[in-house]
Formats: C-alpha cells, sequence, structure tokens
C-alpha cells in the first residue's frame, strides 16, 4: 500500500478500527441464525469456527447493539446528517475519506438463493445504522475471477460474502 491519495483511491471506508466494530454491532446475526438456520449457531466471532486449531484465544463475537454501533460511528465522524436512519450517513472528518462522502459501499455475492437471503437480512441491519451497502450478485465465475481483474482476488469490493471451504 503506498497510502492514501484521494485523487486516486477510493474512500477508505474501514480504515478506522471503530468503524468495523461498528458495522460488527449493527449486523443482526441473531435474527439472521433465526431465520436461516432455525436458530440453531452462534455468532460468529471471527474468520474461522471456534472448533478450529486457528481460533484466537478468547475471542468473542461483539453483541447485536445498533445503539452502539451508531455511537462508534457518530464518534469517527460519520454523521446522521438529516436524523434518517434510513438514509446514508455523512463524513466528517473522517480520515482518509471526502468530507460529504455518503457511506454508501459495494456488497458482493454470489447468485446463490441462500446467499442472497443472507445479504438480503444483512444489508437491512446495515441500513438500520445508516449505512447503504447496495448488492452486486454475480456468477461464481465472476465472484472467483483471478486477479487483478477479480471482484474477490483482485481486491475489488467493500464487502463480500462468499463460501471457503478447507480440506483438513
Amino acid at each position: 500500500d503506498d497510502g492514501y491519495n484521494a485523487a486516486v483511491d477510493r474512500a477508505d471506508f474501514f480504515g478506522d478500527l471503530r468503524v468495523r466494530q461498528a458495522l460488527a454491532y449493527c449486523l443482526d446475526r441473531p435474527s439472521l441464525i433465526a431465520a436461516l438456520r432455525s436458530g440453531q449457531g452462534v455468532p460468529a466471532a471471527g474468520m474461522v469456527p471456534p472448533q478450529s486449531l486457528f481460533y484466537p484465544t478468547g475471542l468473542e463475537a461483539l453483541p447485536y447493539d445498533p445503539a452502539e454501533g451508531m455511537r462508534l460511528l457518530d464518534e469517527v465522524g460519520w454523521k446522521d446528517a438529516d436524523n434518517n436512519s434510513s438514509t446514508p450517513r455523512v463524513a466528517q472528518n473522517v480520515t482518509n475519506v471526502p468530507n460529504g462522502t455518503p457511506f454508501i459501499i459495494s456488497y458482493y455475492t454470489s447468485q446463490a438463493p441462500l446467499r442472497l437471503r443472507v445479504a438480503e437480512i444483512l444489508i437491512a441491519s446495515l441500513a438500520n445504522c445508516g449505512i447503504q451497502a447496495n448488492l452486486n450478485s454475480l456468477s461464481v465465475e465472476q465472484l472467483y475471477a483471478a486477479a487483478p481483474e477479480g471482484v474477490l482476488f483482485g481486491r475489488q469490493f467493500d464487502l463480500a460474502q462468499f463460501s471457503w471451504g478447507a480440506s483438513s
């Protein structure tokens, strides 16, 4: 990474840890589990499941708490300028984000019905906190295309939902 250049680089929506934490607080993972897994399961705390050898010791999922998520967004400088949570928040003195930038991000996933249902629930959760996520559903070939042009492997996304398997 050669740093941030506003003339060339996209807004750095997730550069501040508090923004990433805010998203975790805003995502209604319990409703997702209730709707799609009949209530069986627990919200993920990281990239690997708790039973994995690579799971970090002591890592716990942040609870669903949209009020805390919105508080963190305000603290960073993502303001609800019109006091309407259904419209995107706007940057005010957010590091590496031009003032006035709306919090509108791209969300990529495949066209699988389950992935689209998950995306629908999570996008609604984010909207409740003033984050607009625009869904882009792609064929598996498009989503997993090789870098640098591919969405995932070319890092051409703000948020991406995908399945990743391991054989051992």
